[in-house]
């Protein structure tokens, strides 16, 4: 069997490294591997892999696979890889769903202690040299503990549940909207479907780990912002594709007649993600007040590729037994 890995980008924080997928080798010796380490190499080995790994997996290179039973994509989000033909197809993919969920969730609980504790302020004194102490005492009312917020998280999967988790040592009261009503322990309530309008108008903090799927585009527009508590605060950690920016905007209080803010319906937001990435110097989201940008970076942990190996490590395992892979795509719902 022929295990084609494509896992090597121009930083080393997202390309396998070397001694893990060595350690790999040692423990598969039945298993041959491929690391595509050059473009054309790739080429010449996808048409004899039973399985590969990789980021993502083009109609190109598909097209020449004509041995591949399964897909794992290193990815989480699957919309630019399920493709019709791949959708249509009986490979079974697979993708890393669950291998950033506590980094992605720490990194969403330091935003939202960023806010609450008044960091950007203080910051912002401190670049001037000034113990701002009576200044910040101007923030008596906004420097209030988690237990005193509602959170609302919308998507929960991995990144919502581990949220959950962590909101909930903090005796914040959680709720959860998702696509199918399952019973959880943590959230106080679960919502679903047309509940989301309940759910908005009680929430302090609405945190977004919507996954990129063609029902979820521009979820967040401008109904569902106004739908939310004013002077909420909104967080994205999933996908820009789900947020209706100029929406979001608005929200935040843009003129974009006038080209400048004003008190707007929504105090604050931090976003990992945005609809056109890198967010572009000329967006008026740079320029917001209360406002944290965050490049992508939810997911970056030292941790990232031993848990990613893991999985693959675990799956190989239960593919080479007959047995069924954790993490297995629904391609048609699109995650």
């Amino acid at each position: 069997m022929l295990v084609v890995v494509n896992l090597e980008v121009d930083h080393p924080a997202w390309s396998l490294p070397k001694e893990l997928f060595a350690q790999l080798i040692e423990d598969f010796p039945q298993v041959d591997f491929h690391w595509n380490q050059r473009r054309e190499d790739y080429f010449r080995q996808v048409n004899r892999a039973d399985v590969i790994w990789s980021w993502s997996i083009s109609r190109d290179i598909f097209a020449l696979a004509q041995e591949l039973k399964w897909f794992h994509a290193q990815a989480v989000g699957m919309r630019h890889t399920l493709f019709d033909e791949l959708v249509k197809s009986r490979i079974i993919v697979t993708n890393a769903s669950g291998v950033s969920a506590a980094t992605i969730a720490e990194h969403t609980l330091a935003m939202v202690l960023a806010f609450t504790r008044q960091l950007p302020a203080m910051l912002g004194f401190q670049e001037k040299h000034h113990f701002a102490q009576r200044e910040m005492w101007d923030f008596w009312r906004e420097s209030a503990e988690l237990s005193t917020y509602t959170f609302g998280l919308v998507g929960f999967g991995s990144v919502g549940q581990e949220l959950a988790r962590l909101l909930h040592a903090f005796g914040a009261r959680v709720l959860a909207y998702r696509r199918r009503r399952r019973s959880s322990r943590l959230p106080e309530r679960v919502f679903t479907g047309d509940e989301i309008g309940a759910m908005l108008p009680q929430c302090d903090f609405v945190i977004s780990s919507l996954p990129a799927t063609g029902a979820t585009h521009r979820f967040f527009n401008d109904a569902r912002f106004h739908a939310m508590k004013r002077g909420a605060y909104f967080v994205n950690v999933g996908r820009g594709w789900t947020v209706d920016e100029p929406a979001l905007l608005r929200a935040l209080g843009w003129n974009e007649r006038e080209r400048k803010w004003e008190s707007g319906w929504l105090v604050g937001a931090a976003l990992d993600v945005f609809a056109e990435e890198p967010l572009p110097a000329s967006s008026p989201l740079w320029d917001a007040p209360r406002i944290i940008i965050s490049p992508h970076i939810a997911a970056l942990s030292p941790n990232f590729w031993r848990r990613s190996v893991g999985l693959f490590r675990r799956n190989l395992r239960h593919y080479l037994a007959g047995e069924k892979l954790e993490n297995r795509v629904n391609v048609r719902a699109g995650y």
